[in-house]
């Protein structure tokens, strides 16, 4: 299984498993509460929304010219012509993968920000507050810690490395499909993910678990080139 498959395939579940969620526990040092579901604000144009000046189904070519004009640097290509770059984003490293359609069209974007395990939630919470002042409230904003962690019970890091912690929110989804046009959320290894998704990720995203090949591991490390909170 390809990495960038596997690394976009995650951040989908992990979005998904949210939105199965129909009466998640949300557990604060205050005790449960739930958690409230919110109307999206405004008209926005899905189609267009994506990172850094990026739009569905642009070429590799504009793709990467693109970022790169965002101060972003290409670092590599894997087996399925999905391009991965470099740079920084809200002051931390950041992994971009662009995923394409065979005919090379733009159908995902995933951007990762290497968070030190204690920043995690402060760079969620700061990310969090920029996509809502540009996108308006979410249709929903998942907070929550299972057994037997509680928000501030000094263990939190430890609950998100064994899957106990569940911090994700996102926009949509587009009609009838389960395609969400923008999540985010914090990963088991303590990074913050967003994830921006074509109406059409669904159908490719079914095509490559149809198919694969074994897959590029490259690591997430590196520190070339810079972005702007502005790029989300």
């Amino acid at each position: 299984m390809r990495r960038t498959l596997i690394i976009a395939g995650a951040l989908l579940l992990s979005a998904q498993t949210a939105m199965a969620q129909a009466t998640p526990r949300w557990q604060s040092a205050a005790g449960p509460a739930p958690v409230s579901v919110l109307a999206p604000q405004g008209r926005i144009d899905w189609d267009t929304v994506n990172f850094a000046g990026l739009r569905w189904n642009m070429s590799e070519s504009t793709v990467r010219s693109t970022l790169e004009s965002h101060g972003y640097t290409f670092d590599s290509k894997d087996e399925d012509g999905d391009l991965k770059f470099r740079g920084n984003a809200m002051n931390y490293k950041a992994v971009v993968y662009a995923l394409f359609t065979p005919d090379r069209r733009l159908v995902k974007t995933a951007v990762i920000l290497i968070t030190p395990d204690e920043e995690a939630r402060q760079a969620y919470t700061a990310l969090k507050n920029s996509l809502i002042a540009k996108y308006g409230n979410p249709s929903n904003d998942f907070h929550f810690f299972s057994s037997p962690y509680e928000d501030g019970d000094g263990n939190e890091v430890a609950a998100f490395k064994a899957g106990k912690a569940t911090f994700s929110i996102y926009w949509g989804p587009y009609g009838n499909t389960r395609n969400v046009p923008v999540s985010a959320n914090i990963t088991k290894a303590l990074a913050v993910a967003v994830t921006y998704e074509a109406p059409a990720w669904n159908a490719e995203a079914q095509r490559r678990r149809g198919g694969a090949n074994s897959g590029n591991s490259g690591n997430s490390g590196g520190n070339n080139g810079g972005g702007q909170n502005g790029d989300f």
